[in-house]
């Protein structure tokens, strides 16, 4: 951070005549030319200098002590410093800052990012930024290999999902929800996977949190956390489930802004970018929701299981701190390959897999449409009495819990685009009953078949 001064030029306008004709200096004009001096901006809490950096109440009362005394002013000096640092407080308020969702601030510029091709292109010019990494960029680039860094990677993720990780890696760089997708590191436990957190720490400073799912749906005055932060971070996932995700899913999306409620304090609206990273040595159904949306929201790895024959080195981390110009070099290779793949994950049938084998556990309507169920012809019909009773006599012979019918309707609702299905109040017997046209029970679809075959009259 550069020296706090004032202006040579804007002295002669810090003091005033008072009513006695004493020469006094003027508060209010000592605190415009200090922020207007230093370009300081009062945002969120905190004090920016004008390249994004915080400026602590010690660094700033410190600078305003010194000036004090530079003006020959010793008369209550402590306090004068205290208030004049409030007044600059006000004098630097605003209630909002523009993030450039294209834009990678590093410690030696700032990289500008095309967000259809991928090119980049870097200035030596450091511009106010919230998010500065602990890095720098070099555009040759003549940067040492991460030795570490890459071996900690090899021996952690799978070589089918390395693309992927390397692609949500870089993902996390820019302020923006285009992906919408959360990354779950999933495993036993004891793999070094809680180790990225570490790295992210490293890289992206304060931009970085640490934090919990549960926390954000369980406590209506978490949001505020997420304000201005690149990534939210858990290390361990719990195993209780949430009676909740719709913050998580909001958040992930981003799509809207969202209403914080601070504690004692206005709410207000923002809009998050805030990514998650969470490690879980839990299976996902820690996590239950109703619908397919939490789950398409989710980006899992199931990472390698821990050498049994690997000693732990407390100092294993420690020579990647040397690494950060090439990790962030990683990083960025990732976010390029991302955006020239049309900003779609490479994401593994094993990944893929995991996600919808934990869904249809989690989810009992999701095995029983999976089992039960046959698609694809328009003489298809089911009255909503005939499916949510199949439905409870699957859930007791496969010991799963059965869903109210309203959450049925709800699912098959969400369904009906994909599966090509269409709801009905002209169903059953007498032609009033309420169902579906377009899906059938299997064991109904296999009698269908065979009356096409037997009699060869097609079925459409």
């Amino acid at each position: 951070m550069s020296v706090l001064e004032i202006n040579p030029a804007m002295r002669e306008s810090l003091f005033a005549e008072d009513a006695n004709g004493k020469v006094k200096l003027d508060d209010g004009a000592f605190a415009e030319a200090f922020v207007k001096s230093n370009h300081l901006i009062y945002y969120n809490g905190a004090v920016h200098d004008q390249i994004g950096q915080i400026v602590s109440s010690d660094e700033g009362q410190h600078a305003i002590y010194q000036l004090l005394r530079g003006l020959n002013i010793t008369n209550r000096l402590a306090g004068r410093t205290k208030d004049l640092w409030e007044d600059i407080k006000y004098e630097a308020y605003t209630n909002h800052i523009n993030v450039a969702d294209n834009q990678i601030a590093v410690q030696n510029g700032t990289i500008t990012v095309n967000l259809k091709t991928g090119e980049c292109s870097f200035q030596e010019v450091l511009n106010f930024s919230l998010h500065r990494l602990n890095c720098n960029f070099d555009p040759k680039p003549k940067v040492k290999r991460p030795t570490r860094f890459l071996e900690w990677v090899d021996s952690l993720i799978h070589e089918c999902d390395r693309d992927g990780f390397q692609e949500y890696c870089g993902y996390l760089l820019l302020p923006n929800t285009k992906l919408q997708k959360a990354l779950v590191l999933l495993g036993r436990g004891q793999e070094g996977k809680s180790r990225i957190g570490l790295i992210l720490h490293y890289l992206f400073g304060s931009s970085c949190v640490s934090s919990s799912v549960e926390y954000f749906e369980n406590n209506q005055f978490a949001l505020p956390r997420a304000q201005d932060k690149l990534i939210l971070f858990q290390d361990d996932l719990k195993k209780e489930k949430l009676k909740s995700t719709e913050n998580f899913k909001m958040m992930v999306s981003a799509e809207v802004p969202m209403q914080a409620e601070p504690k004692g304090e206005a709410a207000y609206s923002f809009q998050p970018y805030a990514r998650w990273v969470i490690c879980s040595n839990s299976p996902l159904t820690a996590l239950s929701d109703s619908g397919h949306g939490f789950f398409r929201r989710l980006y899992v790895i199931r990472v390698k299981n821990r050498p049994s024959d690997r000693k732990d080195d407390p100092f294993y981390f420690e020579p990647m701190k040397d690494e950060m110009d090439g990790i962030f070099l990683w990083f960025l290779q990732g976010l390029q390959r991302l955006i020239q793949n049309g900003w779609k994950l490479s994401i593994s049938e094993e990944s893929r897999d995991l996600v919808e084998s934990q869904q249809e556990q989690e989810n009992s309507l999701i095995g029983f449409m999976n089992s039960e169920l046959a698609f694809g012809s328009s003489s298809y019909s089911i009255t909503k009495q005939q499916l949510y009773s199949k439905y409870l006599a699957y859930c007791s012979a496969n010991q799963a819990v059965p869903r109210k019918r309203t959450e049925m309707w709800e699912f098959f609702e969400e369904q009906m685009d994909n599966l090509h299905i269409k709801k009905s109040k002209h169903l059953g017997e007498t032609r009033g009953a309420e169902g579906y046209t377009g899906m059938c029970l299997r064991s109904t679809a296999d009698t269908l078949k065979l009356l096409e075959t037997n009699t060869g009259k097609g079925v459409e």
